[in-house]
């Protein structure tokens, strides 16, 4: 009885077993060749067609078996393996860590989803999946990989006006809040505290106890070809150190920039164009194709009237801080000057440096932003001849004790010196206010002439005369004061060598005679030839010459302005001549050659030293906006 029972159940499982071979044998006849049958798990490439397979299969133009989370094809690569999530359209992402198996990956996936029933996008997600009220968007937006460039399009960016003063590229909406709001720590993209170290993203791909290891070309090959992975590999390897005054662990240039760039295709496409400026050492067609993507994907990301939200802002920040570097290295006396005027408007309608540094927890990242913004806003000839865009009242409040902690580092642009350029920053609005006052004291002095009999009005200009005088003499003693007491700040060099250290120290010391020389020649407007000024001068010009051969030769440009303002001898000049020929030979920013053009422009205008000539005048004059650093 079992017998029969059982009978149909054996032959059925002998049918399907022939119809399994017969099918495999037919597959293996087809197209008049034979070959064996594979194995499904041994399988890399696809088993049917699919618009569903991962990013790296289709990039490749190949079919993707789909076998999450990475695929046999990735795997075999062993490359990374990013997916599309069906529902809304965006990808998600799985990077298999070395050592760890598909078992060990599938077992954490299936850990997560039972304990949060999210899907991968949303596990990498910096959303709190708690709040449900607000939309679940995550900051991880790979792009849609492009086609080959057409023809159209190579002749486009090749015509392509960078002149964009009138564009919309930073049309934004002042309307708060926005609909994307994200959470301050998705902005945190590297740090060194164990506590909040990474972002989300970060931690799932390298985890919370590895230090950040160099990043994949794998990455940026969604969006860039070869030759732009290579701009960017060369950007990360041999530029972004020589442009820092800080140790490789501290630069924010690859920390910052070369990871968002990474998440980001426009800043992918910036941080490339900057690569290429250095490759060709020219404005080759590289630098311009990459530009003109970098430009106009922002463009497109952010239309005119757009809400965007804090972490748009840190995105829209970085974007034009990068441009803003890319032409200030160019020797750009324009173009550099409309993009960092973009990210003024982007603080203040953000609320304010504070307010940016609050929203996104003071995360390293934005401390180097804002570091960042400061440092090109003092070293503009804007700021020398109206003081800085934003009022070093609210850069205080900022740069407060602590702002540089020793888990941030050494900054890579101001280096150990945020005091004295502080001290700086406050010397220039305070010799813009008096450059005001004056000009409207002497307005009044020299439009009312045949009025010197009128006690009166005599009375009141010779107050307000006084008034001004006494001014100037309280001022030129606060600022003597500050000079000074501006130390260097020790804890940020415990970690550096005896060597770094001596060298951070000498720079430091060099701008503190920056600062005294300025307050000479400008506030107290002595002469360059008063004594004074010219014992400034001997110990500014030995201090530079020892630092010429180090890697603080970025950061030379302004002392040399200022120290060659004070030069009215035939061998004070030759000696800067010398020096300032060395640094325009192996300083990797090109405004040195600018800064030079000035000094010879100051040199004809005062050639006996007893006139002083002011050097962002004279970029006035030229119709320049000069940045210095």
């Amino acid at each position: 009885m079992f017998g029969v029972i059982d009978y149909p159940t054996k032959l059925q499982k002998k049918l399907q077993k022939k119809s399994q071979n017969v099918s495999s044998k037919n597959l293996a006849g087809q197209g008049n060749f034979h070959q064996k049958a594979v194995s499904l798990h041994r399988f890399v490439g696809a088993r049917f067609r699919s618009s569903r397979g991962c990013w790296g299969c289709r990039k490749r133009r190949k079919k993707c078996d789909e076998t999450h989370p990475i695929c046999n094809a990735c795997a075999k690569r062993n490359q990374q393996c990013v997916w599309r999530d069906e529902n809304k359209n965006e990808p998600a992402q799985m990077i298999q860590k070395q050592g760890e198996n598909r078992r060990e990956i599938d077992s954490k996936l299936q850990k997560n989803r039972r304990s949060s029933g999210l899907a991968l996008n949303e596990l990498l997600s910096p959303e709190d999946p708690e709040s449900s009220n607000s939309p679940k968007t995550t900051s991880l937006e790979y792009p849609t990989p492009h086609e080959t460039e057409s023809t159209n399009q190579l002749e486009e960016f090749e015509n392509f006006d960078r002149n964009f003063d009138e564009s919309d590229l930073v049309e934004i909406s002042a309307s708060q809040p926005s609909a994307l709001e994200l959470s301050p720590n998705s902005i945190q993209l590297v740090s060194r505290e164990p506590s909040e170290s990474l972002s989300p993203f970060s931690q799932a791909l390298f985890g919370e106890d590895i230090y950040m290891p160099p990043l994949q070309s794998a990455f940026f090959s969604l969006f860039l070809d070869s030759k732009g992975v290579s701009f960017v590999r060369h950007f990360e390897n041999e530029v972004s150190g020589a442009l820092t005054v800080s140790p490789s662990t501290s630069n924010y240039f690859s920390k910052t920039f070369l990871s968002l760039a990474t998440m980001d295709e426009s800043i992918g496409h910036a941080i490339a164009s900057w690569g290429a400026f250095y490759v060709h050492q020219y404005d080759h067609i590289d630098v311009q194709k990459h530009f003109f993507q970098a430009m106009s994907l922002t463009a497109k990301k952010f239309p005119k009237g757009s809400e965007i939200s804090k972490y748009d802002y840190f995105t829209l920040l970085c974007f034009h801080l990068i441009v803003t570097g890319f032409f200030v290295c160019q020797g750009d006396i324009s173009q550099w000057w409309i993009c960092f005027a973009k990210c003024t408007e982007l603080v203040k309608r953000s609320g304010g440096l504070k307010k940016l540094c609050i929203d996104l927890d003071h995360s390293n990242d934005i401390k180097f932003l804002v570091s960042n913004f400061f440092y090109h806003d003092i070293m503009s000839s804007h700021a020398f001849s109206h003081g800085t865009t934003i009022p070093v009242k609210e850069y205080k409040q900022v740069f407060e004790p602590g702002f540089f902690d020793p888990s941030y580092g050494i900054d890579p642009l101001q280096g150990c010196m945020n005091p004295v350029y502080l001290l700086l920053a406050e010397e220039l609005e305070v010799r813009a206010a008096m450059r005001t006052r004056r000009l409207r004291l002497e307005s009044l002095l020299n439009g009312e002439l045949g009025a010197e009999d009128d006690p009166n009005i005599l009375g009141e200009f010779e107050s307000m005369r006084t008034s001004y005088l006494e001014y100037c003499e309280l001022v030129a003693q606060q600022i003597e004061e500050k000079i000074q007491g501006c130390i260097i700040d020790e804890t940020l060099l415990a970690a550096c060598t005896e060597a770094e250290v001596k060298m951070h120290c000498q720079i430091f010391t060099v701008f503190k005679l920056v600062c005294k020389l300025y307050w000479v020649l400008y506030i107290k407007e002595l002469p360059p030839k008063a004594n004074e000024s010219q014992l400034l001068l001997v110990q500014l010009m030995a201090k530079i010459d020892k630092l010429v051969e180090s890697k603080m030769i970025v950061v030379l440009c302004l002392p040399l302005v200022i120290a060659c303002s004070a030069c009215y001898t035939k061998h004070d000049r030759r000696r800067m001549e010398i020096i300032f020929s060395k640094v325009i030979g192996k300083c990797p920013i090109h405004n040195v050659h600018r800064a030079w053009v000035v000094v010879q422009e100051i040199w004809k205008r005062n050639p006996k030293g007893e006139l002083t000539i002011d050097w962002a005048d004279i970029c006035e004059d030229l119709n320049w906006q000069l940045c210095v650093c």
